[in-house]
């Protein structure tokens, strides 16, 4: 039997393939502004850092420069934000390098919560 040789899958999205729903950030939504996105995650162990008038430090390429805060190596790394299915304001800590589950959780608590 021949030896069968591994296709590389492509992870492009394809073209014909409709568009995914959005859903609308509203002015309400809970979160920090980081580079003018929504972001409902932060990162609580690194800042942005900021010049002596508070605009955004950048490197050589472009990217904004980061910290240590005083939080660093200490307690839970990511905080998440969120509404409760009550429509209350909560947060929730997890613990370093487990980013990956925050935004699962994250992602689920958004779909749970009515209107927003």
């Amino acid at each position: 039997m021949p030896e069968r040789k591994a296709v590389k899958q492509s992870t492009r999205r394809r073209q014909d393939a409709p568009n995914l729903p959005r859903r609308k950030v509203a002015k309400t939504t809970v979160g920090w502004e980081f580079t003018g996105k929504f972001r409902p995650s932060q990162d609580r162990w690194w800042r942005q850092k900021e010049d002596e008038y508070g605009k955004p430090v950048l490197n050589a390429k472009g990217h904004p420069v980061r910290e240590k805060t005083e939080l660093f190596g200490k307690g839970d790394r990511y905080k998440i934000r969120y509404y409760d299915p009550e429509g209350n304001e909560r947060g929730k800590f997890f613990p370093d390098k487990q980013l990956t589950k925050a935004k699962t959780f994250l992602t689920k608590m958004q779909h749970d919560a009515p209107g927003r």
